[in-house]
Order: C-alpha cells, then sequence, then structure tokens
C-alpha cells in the first residue's frame, strides 16, 4: 500500500510540474499575442494615416488652381482708353476635364 502511495504522489508531482509549465508556456504565448496585437493597432494606425495623407493629396491635386494672365493692352479711343487682354489658365497638376 505505501508503494502505491509513493507511486501515486509521484504521478501527481509529475502532473502538476507539466500542468505548471504548460501554464508558463501559455502565458508566454498570450504576452506574445499581446505585443502582436499593439503592433498591428500601430501598423492599422499607421495606413489609416497613410490613407488619409493620400487623399488629401489626391484632392489637391485634382483642384483647379485658376490664375489670370494679362496678356496685352491695346489703344482703342478717347473713351475706352484701352483693351485688356487676359488669359484664364488652370495651374492645377491635373488637365481640366473637358
Amino acid at each position: 500500500m505505501d508503494e502505491i502511495a509513493k507511486s501515486q504522489t509521484a504521478d501527481m508531482r509529475a502532473s502538476i510540474g507539466e500542468a505548471t509549465r504548460a501554464a508558463t508556456a501559455m502565458d508566454a504565448i498570450a504576452v506574445s499575442m499581446a505585443i502582436s496585437v499593439e503592433s498591428i493597432k500601430q501598423s492599422v494606425q499607421i495606413s489609416k494615416d497613410i490613407a488619409n495623407q493620400q487623399k488629401l493629396v489626391g484632392e489637391l491635386q485634382s483642384r483647379a488652381y485658376l490664375s489670370v494672365q494679362f496678356e496685352d493692352a491695346i489703344y482703342q479711343d478717347a473713351t475706352h482708353v484701352f483693351e485688356g487682354i487676359a488669359v484664364v489658365v488652370n495651374r492645377a497638376i491635373l488637365p481640366p476635364m473637358t
């Protein structure tokens, strides 16, 4: 009977040791997963920031930046001192839509 009790005690200690190792391994995995989650959150935020910046750049590039260039002035008569000739120019990066 004493041998059976000693054998069961040894088996129980081995079982507890294995459970302890498994719990330690699961704890390490949980810590690693938490670090991965934080890294993914930062990566997603960076991606969102880049997407928002690209959206802004796209909007700014597609706007029409108009300016007026005066090309010439022609004398007419005593009532109308001169005729101004001007051109409206689109200075945007993208060509104007027609």
